[in-house]
């Protein structure tokens, strides 16, 4: 009897801090309307939830104003960088051959 009680109490428990732990995100549909931004400028995941890329973690932030923050662009390289004088020049491997499924390995 004893047992069939602490099993009771512990599932009671347990269904309690569940109920009370669960966090329901909201509003996340009336950010994008709110910004006119879609999802994926603030999230990873380009249909929203999830990690925040570093705008959305900039717009958190600032305290979610109605426009998300634009961040200062990094430059990317446009082409690799050139060797030192006297190194050899990096070769690139030739592309594989077509075939007739487009190169997957299922050739007949």
């Amino acid at each position: 009897m004893k047992r069939y009680l602490f099993l009771v109490v512990a599932l009671v428990l347990a269904a309690v801090f569940v109920v009370f732990s669960y966090r329901q995100t909201r509003g996340m549909p009336d950010y994008a309307a709110r910004t006119g931004e879609p999802c994926a400028t603030c999230h990873v995941n380009p249909s929203g939830g999830g990690p925040n890329t570093d705008r959305g973690r900039a717009w958190v932030a600032a305290g979610k104003p109605d426009k998300v923050p634009v961040l200062a662009a990094t430059p990317t390289p446009t082409s690799a960088p050139s060797p030192a004088p006297g190194e050899p020049k990096p070769t690139t491997p030739p592309p594989p051959p077509e075939t007739e499924y487009g190169g997957c390995g299922y050739d007949k």
